[in-house]
């Protein structure tokens, strides 16, 4: 497997992340079901799984999961994790930009605090290619918000005198570029 141009391996932090890093809570879980989306026995494929957050939860809740990761030390975290709590899904390495799967594989693919750091277009491209028809994508992440006087808006405030061209500062932490990347691999009916 050959990585795509931007990528960044995150397997030396691999045990930090799983000490430090728990992942999504169970409020996520229900909403995402409420939305239709990663329902008992549908198939799933998790980019970027990196300790498995997303794929542990879902396949928790009787989704068919495979975890994906192009770094082999998050895969040995996910799996580990997996195996200590009893779960059982699949793990795959592979590059989100050159996934290692058929076309029309999938019911559902997502990617949990991960998505910006793929190669957007391919990977949206990837994703699309191996959903089956009418599947779906759902990109998750964690943000603060930066409402005047709150610790979020300190925060943002220290990282502009760092980074003055921080573009993401005193925003809701969503990406527009995401919608038109997903748009422009195919998906409609994208929302935020």
């Amino acid at each position: 497997m050959s990585p795509s141009d931007n990528y960044v391996d995150f397997g030396s932090s691999a045990r930090d992340y799983v000490v430090h890093r728990p992942g999504f809570p169970d409020l996520f879980f229900e909403r995402v079901r409420e939305m239709g989306l990663a329902l008992p026995g549908q198939s799933l494929l998790d980019l970027g799984t990196g300790t498995g957050t997303l794929a542990r939860g879902f396949a928790s809740r009787g989704c068919r999961v495979v975890a994906s990761d192009i770094s082999s030390t998050m895969l040995e975290a996910c799996k580990a994790l997996g195996k200590e709590q009893e779960l059982l899904f699949s793990h795959v390495q592979s590059d989100s930009a050159a996934l290692a799967f058929r076309d029309e594989s999938f019911e559902l693919v997502c990617a949990g605090q991960c998505w910006h750091w793929f190669e957007p277009a391919a990977a949206a491209s990837e994703a699309c290619r191996v959903l089956r028809p009418g599947g779906r994508a759902l990109l998750a992440g964690f943000t603060y918000l930066s409402d005047p006087g709150t610790p979020g808006e300190l925060a943002d405030s220290l990282l502009l005198r760092m980074r003055p061209d921080w573009k993401y500062a005193f925003s809701d932490g969503r990406s527009p570029g995401q919608v038109r990347e997903l748009e422009m691999a195919g998906f409609r009916g994208v929302t935020v």
